[in-house]
C-alpha cells in the first residue's frame, strides 16, 4: 500500500513521518496550477477527502480514481458531497475530528479502525533533542489547550488524561482556556498539570 497525502506546508514535515508522499499545497496561483497539473496526471484507487470542503472535494476529482470517499451532507461543507462516489455517515458516537476521520478511512479499507495515543520521540537522542526544542533547556512544559468547541473539535478529557500519563515523566504540562471556557477537571487536579494564569504567550514565558 502505497499513501500520498495533499496538506498545507505547517503540517508536511509531521505527516510525512507515516506516508510515503507529501503533496505540499502551495501559497500562489501558479504553484496551485502545478499541483492541479500534476494530480490530473496521477492515478490512485482512493481518493479520501477528511477535511470535507469544496475546495479538498474538487482537488480530490483531479487525480483518476477508482473511489472518491467523503464525509456525506450533514458534516460535509459546501455541498462537497455531491462531488465523492461514496458519501460516509460517520456514527452519532465520533466525538472529534480524530474518530471522524477514522470513520472515514475505516470505510475505505472495509474494516475498523482504532484510535491509537500519539507518542512522544522514542530513543534517547530525540527524546533529548525535542525536551531541547520545547524547553530551551530548562524544565519541559507542554501547553495544552483542552477547550476546543463544537461537535468535532473537543477531545473526550479521558483521552487527555491518559496522553498526559502515557507520556515521559519528565514532561510537565501547562493548561490554557479561552474567556468562558473550562477545563477537564482531571487534568486541573492532575500532578503533572497545572492551569496558566491567562492564555496570553507573554506570560507563559515568564
Amino acid at each position: 500500500v502505497q499513501i500520498t497525502f495533499l496538506t498545507k506546508a505547517p503540517f508536511a514535515s509531521l505527516v510525512g513521518m507515516f506516508v510515503d508522499e507529501v503533496i505540499v499545497y502551495p501559497g500562489s496561483l501558479a504553484g496551485i496550477l502545478r499541483m492541479a497539473q500534476r494530480l490530473s496526471c496521477s492515478n490512485f484507487d482512493q481518493v479520501l477527502d477528511f477535511q470535507g470542503n469544496l475546495r479538498s472535494a474538487l482537488l480530490g476529482t483531479l487525480p483518476t480514481a477508482r473511489q472518491h470517499i467523503g464525509f456525506n451532507e450533514g458534516v460535509s461543507r459546501e455541498g462537497a458531497w455531491r462531488l465523492y462516489t461514496h458519501a460516509h455517515t460517520p456514527a452519532v458516537s465520533t466525538r472529534s475530528r480524530v474518530d471522524r476521520g477514522l470513520s472515514l478511512a475505516s470505510t475505505a479499507i472495509g474494516k475498523p479502525l482504532c484510535f491509537t495515543m500519539p507518542q512522544f520521540p522514542s530513543g534517547v537522542e530525540q527524546a533529548t533533542r525535542a525536551r531541547r526544542l520545547v524547553s530551551g533547556g530548562h524544565d519541559i512544559a507542554l501547553v495544552l489547550g483542552t477547550s476546543a468547541k463544537g461537535r468535532y473539535k473537543s477531545w473526550p478529557s479521558e483521552r487527555w488524561v491518559r496522553f498526559v500519563e502515557q507520556s515521559d515523566p519528565q514532561w510537565k504540562f501547562l493548561l490554557i482556556k479561552g474567556p468562558g471556557d473550562s477545563l477537564p477537571i482531571e487534568l486541573e487536579r492532575h500532578p503533572r498539570c497545572r492551569v496558566a494564569p491567562s492564555n496570553n504567550p507573554i506570560d507563559l514565558l515568564e
